[in-house]
């Protein structure tokens, strides 16, 4: 394959990103990425940025998991952007009502005290976070400042084909051709069942559930580098401190039906307003000062709750990534190397990759 080929990626979010940037690197020099909305816009600009190294050790995407934990890590001391990645101890702390323990924790004592139960899930050599939408936009920054990569934003409307081969994808009354394209789309992935009709088992593939989150000033808290997965009553949240100082707290999913366009992703203030009051019963010394930021997102979902990487083997040249659930920017960067690998026809770093592969839902049809 020429590194002259005209390779579009669909989709500004963490892996159409760090595909981009890992083809750059490998000295691809015509490269289109086209994002309909802005670059790290939807989940990958919205996410809380945990990063487990063997959290998923027990599933198919365990070694993509563990060598993206490593690139995690090589990518903060080799981009020229700050992207708040550090190591964290990470905890499992349960609250309840009928919880009789008064005592202020030894562990985490900027939370208040009552909680039921406290237990170490992560040390900080196998749990650390990273600033999302930072390191988005540090990828494709630069992919683009080596000036092997442009960005498009526009929305794309469908994919121009002959016969099975893809020759570009379509942009309203605008085609943009390409010899290999990339749908990196999220829970936007849907839509390929419907561009994509040879191959059967993509329709019903995509999609998603809506998750609210807020990020508020900490600078007066003294909260150190600890996550906690929090359990009140019957609800889970998590609370993830960030170097800023500030915390981005997530939680309270729901059903809401996916918009067309992510711009037009709501918000159930109600939700906001208990991640506030949840936050401020479990937080010592923090202010009821309005969030900084409040949030929805979709989280990407897959009938195995797997990613989902690889070649569709029914067309010529279209790549998909998706089905990521809540470990997309974990996996964002090896799901982009591979990716990358893939197209280029180079061994695979991560080989298991292949196991990742649609092969698994074409007895679905």
């Amino acid at each position: 394959m020429s590194s002259n080929e005209h390779i579009v990626i669909v989709g500004g979010g963490i892996i159409g990103c760090a595909t981009a940037y890992y083809l750059s690197q490998m000295g691809w020099t015509n490269i289109t990425l086209i994002e309909r909305h802005e670059i790290a816009g939807s989940s990958s600009g919205k996410a809380g940025g945990f990063l487990g190294r063997n959290w998923s050790d027990h599933r198919l995407s365990g070694p993509l998991s563990r060598k993206s934990f490593e690139l995690h890590k090589n990518l903060a001391h080799t981009l020229p952007h700050e992207v708040d990645y550090r190591t964290l101890q990470t905890y499992a702390v349960r609250y309840s009502s009928e919880t009789k323990s008064r005592k202020q924790s030894s562990k985490i004592p900027w939370i208040k005290k009552g909680y039921d139960s406290i237990k170490l899930l992560g040390s900080e050599s196998s749990t650390a976070q990273v600033h999302p939408r930072k390191l988005t936009k540090a990828l494709i920054d630069v992919a683009m400042r080596s000036g092997n990569v442009s960005l498009l934003l526009k929305t794309v409307s469908g994919i121009q084909l002959d016969g099975v081969t893809v020759k570009g994808v379509i942009c309203g009354e605008e085609i943009i051709s390409a010899d290999k394209v990339v749908f990196s789309m999220g829970p936007w992935s849907n839509k390929l069942g419907i561009w994509l009709k040879e191959a059967k088992y993509l329709s019903g593939l995509g999609g998603g559930h809506r998750c609210h989150s807020i990020v508020l000033d900490t600078k007066d808290c003294n909260i150190s580098n600890i996550a906690i997965f929090g359990e009140l009553e019957t609800k889970e949240y998590e609370f993830y401190p960030r170097p800023d100082e500030t915390i981005y707290v997530c939680g309270e999913d729901d059903n809401e039906p996916i918009p067309d366009d992510p711009k037009n992703v709501s918000i159930d203030m109600q939700k906001i307003d208990t991640l506030k009051k949840i936050t401020q019963e479990m937080i010592t010394s923090l202010s009821e000062s309005e969030p900084q930021s409040a949030q929805a997102c979709y989280i990407p979902s897959s009938p195995d709750s797997e990613p989902i990487i690889g070649p569709l083997e029914e067309y010529n040249g279209i790549y998909v990534a998706m089905g990521f659930t809540v470990w997309g920017i974990l996996n964002g960067p090896g799901a982009g190397l591979s990716l990358a690998e893939m197209i280029t026809e180079k061994e695979l770093t991560i080989p298991e990759v292949q196991k990742l592969s649609f092969q698994r839902f074409k007895n679905m049809v």
